[in-house]
This record gives structure tokens, sequence and C-alpha cells, in this order.
């Protein structure tokens, strides 16, 4: 049977709210949150370095530590005195007053519990454009200070990246939730259009890796526009928060829908329909060099006419041509034998994957691959062994045993799915099928 999602989505709204920790199997049988090597069960960093660029030379009213990017011996400023502050800062405080600056650092002081943070003019108010030359203003400058805002003591809405506020909004009842992300309910006031809210704790951000991501995911939805990827409308910036506004899809993920059919599975016709509008999502995403990387059920919705949007794009990156990955990412029961393996991986492979796994757990109810633990799951996967019902025809038998070969160079493109014979031979069926509604 198709396992409880690690992630639920409560009602049937945009649920997808970025990788959450690592969750056994024995717990959720088989069905893995997603998880990064670099970021899930590990303790905060004492300290964060390097929020942003600085200009050559700053001055401190306390002693402070840093090391030159442009080389050179570390050293320790003198109060009132210019230094080269161009690098990493090795101490922090917080000036009095709590105003508004911009930030040369930020850390977590383990033994008070507290954020520190050292500015770059103490006493002053200035933002974090005026402070650094050349830097340009706009969008990407308040994305890239996403953590300078999280000590901003005022309360208000900061400038937001796209001309609109939070404001403009009504926050309703949450929908979804993960390790680094809540997704709720929203209504804009003014249109009175539904609106799905995925919000990031600023101080969940602390780790690079994670704010990284979080810029690439609101970069990569802005540009892009398919029937088969949700609607991105905005990213707004608070000081503790980041949310990005979407449309919201209210008929529910594929994990909901599978749950309400008999064997948790679907027949031949309907999980041909599905996985012909998930590979056309795909295709769209690999033609401009972007993996998904969170390939699954709980990240595939049906609005209400029954067409499927993909969405949570937290894991996703651009992958120039011959480039491979290496970042440890994904949702376990559908990550790819190179993945676990710890090796060097094409992205867009990886996604083949586990568009197999999808496409089983439509077919068959289940997934391919199962375990005591992650441990032992990985195991499995790596040797890739499974076992097809015999339900299953031979079609979809087929392309199964094409998407899910452990060689992952031996595994078809998205367009070579998409020309398969168990696909293409009801292809004006699928794209009919894809305007209407499912029972």
């Amino acid at each position: 049977m198709v396992p409880a999602s690690a992630n639920p989505t409560r009602g049937g709204g945009n649920g997808g709210a970025g990788g959450s920790g690592e969750v056994s199997q024995s717990q959720l049988e088989d069905s893995g949150a997603p998880t990064s090597a670099r970021s899930c069960g590990t303790a905060t960093q004492h300290l964060l370095r390097r929020v942003c660029v600085l200009p050559d030379r700053a001055q401190s009213n306390t002693p402070t530590r840093y090391t030159p990017s442009s080389g050179g011996a570390s050293g320790t400023s003198t109060p009132g005195v210019d230094f080269n502050s161009s690098g990493r800062i090795s101490r922090s405080s917080l000036p009095a007053g709590g105003a508004r600056q911009a930030c040369r650092s930020l850390g977590r002081d383990e033994q008070r519990g507290e954020l520190r943070a050292e500015f770059s003019k103490d006493g002053g108010t200035e933002d974090l454009d005026a402070v650094v030359p050349g830097r340009q203003k706009g969008r990407d400058s308040s994305l890239d200070a996403l953590i300078r805002d999280n000590v901003s003591s005022d309360g208000r809405p900061s400038t937001c990246l796209s001309g609109s506020s939070i404001e403009d909004y009504i926050i309703g009842k949450q929908i979804g939730q993960g390790a680094y992300a809540t997704v709720t309910f929203g209504l804009h006031k003014e249109s009175n259009r539904k609106v799905a809210i995925k919000i990031y704790e600023k101080y969940k951000l602390l780790d690079p890796q994670r704010r990284k991501s979080v810029r690439c995911e609101i970069r990569l939805m802005e540009r892009l526009r398919h029937p088969n990827i949700v609607v991105f409308h905005e990213a707004l910036d608070t000081p503790k928060q980041i949310h990005l506004i979407m449309d919201f899809v209210g008929g529910g993920s594929l994990h909901h829908f599978l749950k309400k059919r008999p064997g948790r599975r679907t027949d031949d016709v309907v999980a041909k329909r599905l996985f012909y509008q998930v590979c056309q999502g795909i295709r769209y995403l690999h033609d401009r060099h972007i993996v998904h990387r969170d390939v699954k059920l709980e990240n595939l919705l049906l609005d209400e006419a029954g067409m499927v949007k993909i969405i949570d794009f937290g894991f996703s990156t651009i992958v120039p041509p011959g480039k491979k990955l290496k970042i440890f990412c994904g949702t376990p029961s559908y990550m790819a034998p190179e993945i676990v393996a710890r090796k060097e991986y094409a992205g867009f492979c990886a996604d083949i994957w586990a568009m197999g796994v999808l496409l089983y757990a439509l077919l068959c109810g289940s997934f391919p691959f199962r375990g005591q633990n992650d441990r032992d799951l990985y195991r499995k996967i790596v040797r890739g062994v499974f076992h097809i019902p015999e339900f299953v025809g031979d079609g979809a038998r087929a392309l199964l045993c094409r998407a899910l070969t452990t060689d992952m160079t031996r595994r078809p493109t998205v367009d070579e799915l998409l020309a398969d014979q168990w696909l293409a031979a009801h292809r004006e069926e699928a794209q009919q099928a894809g305007k209407a509604s499912f029972p």
C-alpha cells in the first residue's frame, strides 16, 4: 500500500514545504521525507560567517577578529580605527538600539542562546546598498540579505521583493509542513484570488546552502510558465520570514488521490494520463537545464480540472550540459542508486529514476524498493532488484524497467519516455484526458 506521507498536507492544497528531516523507513513504511546531507540532523554552527561582501575599509567600536579575503594574516581591529574588513569576520556583536543596518556577519551564541550580528557601521542606519559600493539595488540585494532582517527589532514588514506586501494577503490555515517552511492557504485582498503561501522562517536558514537553495528556488520559479507547473506570483520579504506566493491548487496531491482509490493504485489508463502530464512538465524543466530532484507523489497536485501541477522547487537547480552533481538530497524512496551511493550523478537521470518510482506507485500501490530503515532501503536501491505485479501490462512493465535501470547512462530521457510505445499509442487520449476531471 502507498504509505502515509512524510509531509502530510492538511486539506487539498499546495503542500510542498521543502525538505524535512530524515524519517526512518520503519516509521513511514518506505516513504521518507526529503533530506539533505548538508543540513539534516546537524547542530547549528557556532558562527555563520560572511553574509555579505563589505567595503575594503571599515571601523568597529569593539575589538573584532577578521580575515581579509584578499589575503594576508588575520588580525584584531582597534576601536575607531579603519581596518581591512573585506572578508570573513570571526567575532560578532550587536550594536545598541538594534537599528537596522547592513550586516557583516551573523552567528548564534550557543552559550547565551541568541543571535549575534556584526554591522558595517556601528550606530549607523545605512542599508546594504548604501554601504556596499557598486552593489546592484533591487530584488537580488534584498534576497542576498535574507538573514539580515532576522535581527530587525521594529517588527514591521521590510522592503518586499516584488513591489507588494504580505499585508496585501489574508493568511489562512496551514496546509503543509516541512523542516524549513510551512505552506498556508491565502487570499489576495484586492483580487480575491486564492493562493498558497510558502513561508520560510529566516532563523532556519542560517546554513549557507539553505539560503542558496531558497534564492535558487525563487529565481527558478519566476522563469517557469507551463500548464503542468504551479504558477508562481511573487516573493515577499519580511523581518523574520520569506513568503513565496503561488496559485492555490485545490484538488490535492497524487498521494491523496491514490489513498481514495481501491488498492491505492490506478488502472493503466488513468496512470497513463497522469504520468503523461508529469512527463510534459519535467520535459519543460529539462529543456531549460533545470533538474527538479524531488519528483514524488506529494509534489504533484491535481487542480479541479484534473491537471497535474508540479510544485516544490526547493531542491531544484540549473545544470549546465555535462556537469555532474554531488549534493545528497531528495526523498529516500525516490532517490537514484548513484545518489544513495554518494557518487557524482547526472541530475536529469536522477529525475528519470524518480519518475520510474512514481509510475510504479501509480500502477502498483507501493514502492519498488522498501527497507526496514534508510540503510536497508539504500542497499536495495543500489542492487536495483524489484518485482512488478502480474496485473501490470507489458507496455508499462517495459517502461518501468527502462526507467529503473541502475546504470544511469542507459535510462531514457524524458523525450524518450514520451515517445515510448506505452504512452505514444494513447498520446491523443492522454492529451484530452488532461483537461477532464478524474473520479
